[in-house]
């Protein structure tokens, strides 16, 4: 498993709770009655998927229009079909010109990790360079749109995104942790130990903090040091697609000794 494919599981499983949010904030927003059967619709996206694709299904057929088709997405996304999920994301960016800029900002990311999830990552990177554009300032459309971009070999245009992330939240864990791995990459091992340094001095146990803490042990020969914080990864959080990794990683480790 790749680093890209843990942050895509990772991903994934936020994507429902972020159309969540967005449903809210649209419940909030709205006074024509849809925004209640929105909220509920994709409450049962994330929880139960098959339903919600039978409910959004029936109100597309009642005119639900873009709310529907988002549940819809949603839904289709919960239960894996990522592609379709993303283009059905995709087109709701293009012809929702009713919602705000900023709601089909929101959209545009979603439509992105969902590309991502079906590990397209070329396919994500429009969407998440035009919701960067229109909110530059968005940690979250930054920090995706990095990963992207190491993801397809564009690390200095990966390192930009951090830095600007970085540059106006300094003590953001998950930016210095990904800036950490890009450093690593671009063979400036000690600019990724000072990033991996802050990251893990604000939070201890951060499985992916460690995890690349353990990469950058095994480049400096120390194994032994690579070993602890892998093994750390996997008592922290040993169900997760982090600590697959750090078995996996630990088992290169041990074959590498025996030869």
């Amino acid at each position: 498993m790749t680093q890209i494919s843990v942050w895509t599981k990772a991903m994934a499983a936020s994507l429902i709770c972020l159309a969540i949010v967005y449903a809210s904030s649209a419940t909030a927003q709205s006074s024509d009655g849809i925004a209640p059967s929105y909220d509920r619709c994709l409450t049962l996206a994330g929880t139960f998927p098959d339903r919600a694709i039978d409910m959004a299904a029936n109100w597309l057929e009642q005119g639900g229009g873009n709310s529907a088709a988002h549940c819809y997405a949603s839904a289709q996304f919960s239960i894996g079909d990522y592609s379709m999920a993303a283009i059905a994301l995709e087109t709701l960016v293009e012809e929702a010109t009713d919602l705000a800029l900023w709601q089909r900002a929101q959209i545009a990311h979603q439509g992105a990790i969902a590309w991502l999830a079906a590990a397209q990552a070329e396919r994500a990177a429009p969407l998440l360079d035009w919701a960067t554009e229109i909110a530059p300032n968005v940690a979250t459309y930054r920090i995706d749109r990095s990963k992207v971009r190491v993801a397809t070999g564009d690390l200095f245009s990966a390192l930009d995104d951090l830095n600007h992330v970085l540059d106006r939240d300094p003590t953001h864990t998950e930016a210095l942790i990904l800036r950490a791995r890009v450093y690593r990459k671009l063979d400036t091992v000690d600019l990724a130990w000072d990033d991996i340094t802050r990251a893990i001095n604000q939070d201890p146990n951060h499985p992916t903090a460690l995890l690349e803490r353990g990469f950058l042990h095994a480049l400096d020969g120390n194994d032994m040091g690579a070993a602890l914080d892998w093994n750390a990864v996997i008592a922290e959080r040993p169900a997760s697609p982090v600590a697959e990794l750090a078995r996996t990683n630990l088992a290169e480790l041990a074959a590498a000794r025996t030869q």
